[in-house]
C-alpha cells in the first residue's frame, strides 16, 4: 500500500467509507509516531513524510515533498543514501542538514514494498553520536597518555586479540594490534587456559602477576585491569613494568645473606648455665669431668688462648719481682 499526505475528498459508498476510516486511522498513527516515517521512489523523491520530519529537521512537510531525500543530506553521506535506495543496505546512520545549518545524525531503516516504493524510519541519534564523539576524544587523550608511559600497555579482548598497544610495547614485542596475545608476547598457547588475564573477564577484579619473557630474559610485573571499549564491550588493560633489575638485586641479596650465614653457622658458641668451681674456677662438662677454663672453652668454641701473667699473680708467684713491671 502506498502512503500519501493527501486525504480522500469524501466517501461515496460503504466500502469507500470503510477504506476512508481505515486510512484515516493508519494515517493518524503515522502522524503521531515520534520518529520520522518517510516514503520515496527509487530515485529518492519523497512521496510521503510524517509531521515529525519538521520537528527533527526544521523543514515543513509541504516544502519537502517532491524533493529528493539527497537534498537534505550532508554532502559526505550523499553516496551512502544511494545504497539504501538501491537496496544494497537496509540499516545505517546518516548525517542530515537541519534548516539552521546544524548536522543531525539519523539512524535509517528502509524496506521495499512490492510496488518498488522505499518505506523507512529515521531515528534521531544526534545526542548518542555526540556522546560517542566525546568518548572517542577522551579515548584519544587516554591513549596519548598511555603511549608515553615507561611501561608496556596493551588492550586485549575476550578472544585473545590485542586491540591497542603503546610505543613501549611495540619496542619490546612488536606491533601487536590485531594479533593473538600469546603469539606476540611469546607466552605459549598452552598458558592461555591458566592466564590470569582471563580471570579479570570472569571476575571484573584486577589481577597482579609476573611474566618472564624467554626471548629477552626480562621479567615484568603485570597489572591487569577491567576496561570498557566505547561500544561497551569488555576489555582488559594490561600494564607491564620491567622488574628485571629488581629481581636481579633481590637474587644478589639472597646470595649475600647466604654467604654471610655460612661462617655464622660454622661458628661454635656457648650458651646456658656453666657449672664452675667457686674456688679453682674449673668447669664441669656434660660427662661430669672437671676442666680448666681455657681447656673447656677451647674445646667448645673457636677461641684460642695465649698465656701470660697478670700483675697480682706475678707478685704472688714471684715475690722477688715485686714492684717491677
Amino acid at each position: 500500500m502506498s502512503i500519501n499526505n493527501n486525504h480522500f475528498s469524501g466517501p461515496e459508498n460503504s466500502l469507500e467509507k470503510e477504506l476512508f476510516r481505515s486510512e484515516k486511522h493508519y494515517q493518524s498513527l503515522l502522524e503521531n509516531i515520534h520518529e520520522v516515517v518517510f516514503q520515496c521512489d527509487n530515485s529518492g523523491r519523497l512521496t510521503y513524510i510524517n509531521r515529525f520530519w519538521e520537528e527533527v529537521l526544521g523543514y515543513s512537510v509541504k516544502e519537502s515533498l517532491g524533493h529528493s531525500i539527497v537534498d537534505f543530506l550532508h554532502e559526505k553521506d550523499t553516496e551512502t543514501i544511494l545504497s539504501f535506495i538501491s537496496r544494497e543496505e537496509k540499516h545505517g546512520e546518516l548525517r542530515f542538514r537541519h534548516r539552521n545549518g546544524k548536522t543531525v545524525w539519523l539512524e535509517m531503516s528502509v524496506s521495499n514494498d512490492h510496488k518498488g516504493e522505499n518505506i523507512g524510519l529515521l531515528y534521531n541519534v544526534t545526542v548518542r553520536k555526540s556522546q560517542e564523539n566525546k568518548l572517542k576524544t577522551e579515548q584519544k587523550k587516554l591513549y596519548a597518555i598511555l603511549d608515553r608511559l615507561p611501561a608496556f600497555v596493551c588492550l586485549r579482548n575476550k578472544d585473545l586479540y590485542i586491540t591497542f598497544c603503546n610505543s613501549f610495547f611495540i619496542e619490546q614485542f612488536g606491533d601487536g594490534v590485531g594479533k593473538l596475545c600469546h603469539e606476540v608476547m611469546s607466552c605459549g598457547e598452552n598458558l592461555c587456559k591458566t592466564c590470569r588475564t582471563n580471570e579479570v573477564f570472569k571476575t571484573n577484579i584486577p589481577e597482579v602477576w609476573e611474566l618472564a619473557d624467554p626471548n629477552t630474559n626480562l621479567n615484568y610485573q603485570i597489572y591487569d585491569y577491567p576496561f570498557k571499549d566505547i561500544d561497551g564491550s569488555p576489555l582488559v588493560l594490561k600494564l607491564g613494568i620491567d622488574i628485571t633489575n629488581r629481581k636481579t638485586d633481590k637474587a644478589a641479596r639472597k646470595d649475600l645473606i647466604k654467604n654471610l650465614e655460612k661462617p655464622l653457622s660454622s661458628t661454635k658458641t656457648l650458651g646456658g648455665f656453666l657449672p664452675i668451681c667457686a674456688s679453682c674456677k674449673n668447669i664441669r662438662d656434660d660427662k661430669g669431668s672437671w676442666n680448666q677454663v681455657d681447656d673447656y672453652i677451647s674445646k667448645h668454641t673457636d677461641v684460642e688462648f695465649t698465656h701470660s701473667i697478670c700483675p697480682s699473680c706475678k707478685d704472688e708467684l714471684y715475690p722477688e719481682l715485686k714492684g717491677l713491671n
